[in-house]
């Protein structure tokens, strides 16, 4: 049952209908299933289970550090497994995503994007809000953000910063990522 379940909670309800349904629970160490031994496999899942977290965390404390992207990434970027480790490189919606910055950039709005791009690419479906989400997004302008910090990320950039400043218009952004 330990192996079946990282958490307590969910260990007692895999027990409960254990015994609803007259399952007898046999482990290696103990075919009787003793409610001690139990009990202690249970601390010992629990304490795993948040060594594993802290593992996680750490690990995505250290490729922050390192200026690697620790999410899925946004569209436009793939991650190259070929190349060790893995780096963000562009995709094939390289094009358009200039395209979209360039559009703001000359004060197209959001909607007119998103109706434009659904027109030209079928395969995808642009909403209003999700275009607005991606002309708002630093990560295209080469910075990465983890635990609410913004640092320069080691993936290349699809826009200048300035570029990026520009088609924001606030300064709420530059205090961010400087």
């Amino acid at each position: 049952i330990d192996r079946l379940s990282r958490d307590p909670k969910i260990q007692g309800v895999i027990e409960y209908w254990c015994d609803l349904n007259n399952v007898k629970i046999k482990t290696i160490d103990n075919p009787t299933s003793d409610e001690f031994i139990g009990d202690i496999q249970s601390a010992i899942s629990k304490k795993e289970n948040v060594d594993r977290i802290k593992r996680i965390l750490r690990a995505k404390d250290i490729s922050f550090e390192l200026g690697r992207h620790i999410a899925k990434p946004p569209l436009g970027y793939v991650y190259d497994k070929n190349i060790k480790p893995s780096k963000l490189v562009q995709d094939i919606h390289i094009s358009l995503i200039k395209r979209m910055f360039e559009m703001r950039k000359n004060g197209v709005g959001y909607l007119k994007i998103a109706k434009e791009l659904n027109l030209k690419d079928k395969s995808d479906n642009y909403a209003f809000i999700r275009i607005k989400k991606m002309l708002e997004n630093p990560f295209y302008c080469g910075y990465i953000q983890y635990r609410g910090i913004w640092k320069k990320g080691i993936h290349e950039s699809i826009i200048l910063l300035e570029e990026f400043l520009k088609i924001k218009g606030n300064e709420k952004w530059k205090k961010l990522i400087e």
